[in-house]
């Protein structure tokens, strides 16, 4: 077992710091890169994605984050299967802004943003089947960032800054004590 006494100083925190910013990597969930209902849809930003839609999954749902004036583009293209799948984009109500049913190669979606708000994006599954779908989905258009998301990251590394200041100044009074 590893004695943190016989560690200097400076390892001493550096070891301590590894340990703290580990346990917050432990509290990330894990995700199948897409949620299955509008309240577990994953966040996604302007990139492409490759994804394949599970074996028994009806829906993957996705949400970007959109701010006024932006032409948010969705693009899906399905190399086989054609034809299983359909993308519909809904607003943050939940409401279908956009939509293309039976895609039979690749689709591309355009939606005018006027708010600043999550859009979702859910790709369906129309074929009754079991089986695997691999679709290539790519996002554009949308500038925004979740202020949710950004606020989450300053409290994260203000509280990891504060832990560990307190494990330095705890530490350092221990030292002078003995």
């Amino acid at each position: 077992m590893l004695r943190i006494g016989i560690l200097n100083k400076k390892k001493r925190i550096v070891f301590i710091s590894v340990i703290f910013l580990t346990s917050f990597c432990l509290l990330i969930p894990t995700s199948l890169g897409y949620g299955t209902s509008f309240s577990t849809a994953e966040v996604k930003t302007n990139d492409s994605y490759w994804e394949t839609l599970g074996y028994n999954d009806e829906w993957a749902y996705y949400k970007v984050f959109c701010n006024t004036g932006d032409l948010l583009a969705v693009s899906v293209r399905v190399d086989y299967p054609i034809f299983d799948i359909d993308l519909v984009i809904f607003d943050s109500n939940e409401h279908v802004v956009e939509q293309e049913l039976t895609i039979v190669d690749s689709v591309t979606l355009y939606t005018d943003v006027h708010t600043n708000t999550y859009y979702y994006i859910r790709i369906d599954r129309n074929a009754p089947r079991p089986g695997e779908i691999s679709f290539a989905l790519t996002i554009a258009g949308a500038s925004g960032t979740d202020p949710a998301t950004i606020m989450l990251a300053i409290l994260i590394s203000v509280i990891s800054g504060v832990a560990v200041i307190a494990i330095v100044i705890f530490l350092l009074i221990r030292r002078r004590r003995k």
